[in-house]
């Protein structure tokens, strides 16, 4: 009796574990922030441990570019570009981010949530792209 109840036992805990060890697997395999951008989007913006890079994607020059990126705490910290032509590749280092009461932004205080971009086209639409922080 002893020896089918430790046999139980033990094929319960190894159940257990793989479960566990099969639950950390897929949640760690579930994808990046950029992941979740469209491919089609009109600026690409990828975020990395110290800036933030942007392209733009549009076909078209971009004007009034407005970084944003959202900390937890819902505070926001952003940049403004004055034009972004079309194809180019620019990166916003996070010291450059400022909040509304000109704090700059700083990774070992706040912790990035989200990142937007809001800008207009050269025919006046508005193009606006949001991707979480992997």
């Amino acid at each position: 009796m002893t020896t089918v109840r430790s046999h139980l036992t033990r094929l319960s805990v190894l159940t257990a574990a793989a479960l566990l060890l099969l639950s950390t697997a897929t949640t760690g395999c579930s994808g990046s922030g950029a992941a979740t951008q469209l491919e089609n989007a009109p600026i690409a913006i990828t975020p990395h441990n110290t800036l933030v890079s942007l392209q733009n994607n549009a076909g078209m020059p971009l004007t009034d570019v407005r970084l944003t990126v959202t900390a937890y705490g819902n505070v926001n910290f952003t940049k403004t570009l004055a034009r972004l032509e079309n194809a180019e590749a620019k990166e916003v280092g996070l010291n450059e981010l400022t909040s509304q009461d000109g704090t700059t932004f700083n990774p070992r205080l706040s912790r990035p949530k989200a990142i937007k971009v809001k800008a207009t086209d050269a025919t006046g639409k508005q193009r606006d792209v949001e991707v979480a922080w992997k």
